[in-house]
C-alpha cells in the first residue's frame, strides 16, 4: 500500500457535446483544478494531443505510457480525466485497463464522476459501450453525409478540382468562371491530344509554357496530368469508394464516349519510362561488352574547354555490365561521318531502296490494321455492339499485329530519294547540319538499316585507341 496515493492525469483532444474542441491543455487545467480541490495528490500527466480514441490501429503513446505506469511497481490509485466518454472509446481499452489496475482502481472526473471496478463495473462498461455506439454513430452519418453531397454533384471537400469550381464557402471570394471555362477547355483538348497519339509529357510541358496551372497553382508533369484525365467527374460522372453513384449538375468538360477512349488508351498503354531520344546514340547504340543499349548522362562539375559540360555514353552497370564509356562529342561526331559515307554511296542505294519498298509495305498493313481497330472501337464504344470480352479478345490480337508490323520498321527507315543523287554527300552533310537530333536519328537509322551499331570496351590504354575504333557495325 503506497503511503501517499497519487492521482495521475490523462487528456487527449476531443469534442465536446456542442461541437467545440477540448485541448489537452485546458483538460488538464480542469483535472489539476479538481485534483486540488479534492485535495488529492497529483501522480504524472499524460497526453495524447491530436490522436483519435476511436480509431483502430492508431498508436497513443501517452495511453500507453499510462497502462504502462499502473501496471508498473508503484502505480497510481486512480486516473483523472476530463469525461469518462472522452477518456476512451473501445470497450477493450477499458478491459486492458481493470485487468491491469484491479479492483481498487478509480477512474473520476472533472464533473464529479467518479467510478471504481469494485462497485461500478456494469455501469462503467455501460458508458463505454455507449461511446463506442456515438462514435460508430458520427461515422456512418458522416459517410452517408458525404455520400450524399457527392450525389447531388457538387465537391465534398474544400479543394477545388481542376476544371470545377470551389465548394462555396462564408467569407471566401468565388471561383472565376473565366477560369473554370478556361481550365475546362484545356481539359477538352488534352483529351483530344492523347486520343491523337501526343504524349502526356509533351502536353504537361505545353501547359507549363503557356501558363496553365493546376487547380493548387503548381506545374503539370505527365503523372499529374493522367491523374487529372482519369478522374470520372470530368465525364460529369460521380465516384464514391471506386463506384458511380450518380451525375454532377454541371455540363461535363469532355463526354462519356471520349472519357472512355481516354480510359482504354491509358488502361493499355505500356506503363515506365520509355527510351529517351535526347542524344544521338541512347536506345539504338548497343554496349559491345553485353548488347545492352547504351544510355547517356552528365558528368556534374565536369566541363569541357568550350564551357559545355561533359557528357558520357555509357552501359548502366544496373541493367547492364557497366564496363563501357566513351564520350558524346567524339562518339557523335565519328557517327556523323559514317552516316554521310554511308547514305551518299551509292553502292548503298540498292540497299537503301529495299528497305524504303520494305517501310512502303509495312506501312501498307499497318494502316490495314488501324482501320480495323477504329472500326472495333466504334462498335464497342459507341455502338455498343459487341462485349467487351469480345473487344478485349480482338483488341489484343490486333495491338499484337500492331506490335509486330512496328517492329519490322524499326529494322528500316526511309532514306530521302535525294541523297543518293549526285552530290549527295554535300546534301547529306547539309541535311545533318540543319536537323535536329530526332532527325538524326532517323538518319543514323536509314544507314545502319538491318545492322546493329555497338560500342566496344576499352581493349589498350585510351590514349593508344581511337574513337572509330571502338565503334563497330554489324
Amino acid at each position: 500500500m503506497q503511503s501517499n496515493p497519487k492521482i495521475d492525469i490523462y487528456a487527449r483532444i476531443s469534442k465536446a457535446p456542442d461541437g467545440s474542441l477540448e485541448k489537452t491543455d485546458r483538460q488538464i487545467a480542469d483535472c489539476r483544478a479538481e485534483l486540488e480541490r479534492r485535495g488529492l495528490t497529483l501522480g504524472e500527466v499524460f497526453q495524447d494531443p491530436n490522436l483519435s480514441a476511436w480509431k483502430r490501429g492508431v498508436r497513443r503513446p501517452g495511453w500507453d505510457a499510462l497502462l504502462k505506469r499502473i501496471g508498473g511497481d508503484e502505480p497510481p490509485v486512480g486516473v483523472m480525466v476530463w469525461r469518462l466518454d472522452r477518456f476512451m472509446r473501445h470497450l477493450n481499452d477499458l478491459v486492458t485497463l481493470r485487468n491491469l489496475a484491479g479492483e481498487g482502481f478509480t477512474i473520476a472526473t472533472c464533473f464529479g464522476e467518479q467510478y471504481d471496478f469494485e462497485h461500478n463495473w456494469g455501469w462503467t462498461v455501460m458508458r463505454v459501450t455507449m461511446a463506442e455506439e456515438e462514435s460508430k454513430s458520427n461515422s456512418v452519418r458522416t459517410k452517408r453525409g458525404i455520400r450524399a453531397v457527392r450525389a447531388k454533384g457538387k465537391p465534398s471537400t474544400g479543394l477545388r478540382a481542376f476544371g470545377w469550381a470551389a465548394a462555396p464557402k462564408e467569407g471566401q471570394e468565388p471561383t472565376s468562371p473565366d477560369l473554370v471555362a478556361m481550365e475546362r477547355e484545356a481539359i477538352a483538348e488534352a483529351a483530344r491530344r492523347y486520343l491523337q497519339n501526343d504524349e502526356l509529357n509533351v502536353i504537361a510541358r505545353d501547359w507549363n509554357e503557356r501558363g496553365v496551372r493546376t487547380s493548387m497553382g503548381g506545374t503539370w508533369t505527365g503523372v499529374t496530368l493522367r491523374q487529372m484525365l482519369g478522374r470520372p467527374r470530368n465525364a460529369g460522372l460521380v465516384e464514391h469508394n471506386g463506384q458511380i453513384i450518380g451525375t454532377f449538375e454541371d455540363e461535363p468538360p469532355i463526354g462519356r464516349r471520349t472519357y472512355d477512349r481516354v480510359m482504354a488508351k491509358m488502361a493499355g498503354a505500356k506503363r515506365g519510362r520509355p527510351v529517351s531520344a535526347k542524344r544521338l546514340l541512347t536506345g539504338i547504340a548497343q554496349c559491345g561488352n553485353c548488347d545492352r543499349p547504351i544510355n547517356s548522362r552528365n558528368r556534374s562539375g565536369k566541363y569541357y574547354a568550350d564551357g559545355f559540360e561533359r557528357i558520357m555514353y555509357y552501359c548502366p552497370s544496373a541493367r547492364g555490365c557497366g564496363k563501357v564509356s566513351i564520350a558524346q562529342p567524339d562518339a557523335d561526331l565519328a557517327i556523323k561521318a559514317f552516316v554521310i559515307r554511308r547514305l551518299a554511296d551509292p553502292r548503298h542505294a540498292g540497299q537503301l531502296a529495299a528497305q524504303a519498298e520494305e517501310v512502303r509495305k509495312v506501312d501498307e498493313e499497318i494502316a490495314q490494321v488501324e482501320s480495323i481497330q477504329r472500326v472495333l472501337n466504334r462498335k464497342f464504344f459507341d455502338l455498343r455492339q459487341i462485349t467487351e470480352a469480345e473487344y478485349n479478345e480482338h483488341d489484343a490480337k490486333l495491338m499484337g499485329d500492331l506490335k509486330a508490323l512496328q517492329a519490322r520498321v524499326q529494322t528500316a527507315a526511309a532514306p530521302d530519294p535525294n541523297l543518293t543523287a549526285p552530290g549527295a554527300q554535300a546534301a547529306v552533310r547539309e541535311r545533318w547540319l540543319r536537323a535536329e537530333t530526332p532527325e538524326r536519328r532517323t538518319l543514323l537509322k536509314a544507314a545502319l538499316g538491318t545492322q546493329k551499331l555497338y560500342i566496344d570496351p576499352v581493349a589498350t590504354h585510351w590514349r593508344q585507341i581511337k574513337i572509330t575504333d571502338r565503334l563497330r557495325i554489324e
